[in-house]
């Protein structure tokens, strides 16, 4: 047996004649009631997850913040792989955090409105789209295929370019309910789907085994 973790893949693998199944990374165990909000009162915080990859437009983050002065924007990553230009003049409603782990790191996400993840590749599954999954937060991410094909709920797709930054951000701002609601039962599906599949893998390996 094959065990792939997109759709994708394990598509080629059946056109090869090849037995496969489906199987994402597991589900994170974070309570996101027992996270702490940092949020500053009464003013919309969103915060983008990243690593200053090669497939990240950042530079669209800083021209939708100049845009959005109401709205602060944490930029999540070790600014040693940050381009200088962005760390230099940045919006004044732009932090960048560094690299931030543990409590400090999930509590900041916990505080967003939304986290905002993005990538030029396809067929990337983001961790920090993942994330917010496990914490029921909404995110907004790239329309790439794997992503559209994934986040079925709880998340507003975007071009990458700073006016799909801007339109997700009141997309969110204007039905945030809708999109927290839809990323619990998001979540809640996931998990379900991966502990069935991951029964059923033990099942053929246990049979196999005999």
């Amino acid at each position: 047996m094959n065990v792939t973790d997109q759709e994708r893949f394990a598509k080629m693998f059946r056109e090869w004649g090849a037995k496969v199944m489906v199987l994402e990374n597991p589900p994170k165990n974070i309570d996101p009631y027992t996270l702490e909000d940092i949020s500053t009162p009464g003013e919309p915080e969103f915060v983008y997850v990243g690593t200053f990859g090669g497939d990240e437009p950042v530079e669209i983050i800083l021209d939708a913040a100049r845009r959005l002065p109401h709205i602060k924007f944490y930029i999540l990553g070790d600014t040693g792989l940050a381009r200088r230009e962005w760390l230099e003049n940045p919006p004044s409603n732009v932090i960048f955090t560094g690299y931030i782990t543990k409590d400090t790191y999930w509590n900041r996400l916990r505080s967003a409105r939304a986290l905002i993840v993005l990538t030029t590749h396809a067929h990337s599954l983001l961790g920090g789209a993942m994330d917010g999954l496990y914490i029921d937060k909404p995110v907004i991410v790239s329309d790439q295929p794997t992503l559209r094909e994934y986040f079925t709920k709880g998340a507003v797709l975007v071009p990458n370019t700073s006016d799909g930054i801007v339109n997700g951000i009141q997309e969110i701002l204007n039905n945030e309910e809708y999109y927290k609601q839809g990323i619990r039962e998001l979540r809640g599906e996931v998990e379900t789907r991966w502990q069935n599949n991951f029964q059923q893998l033990k099942s053929i390996i246990w049979s196999d085994g005999r």
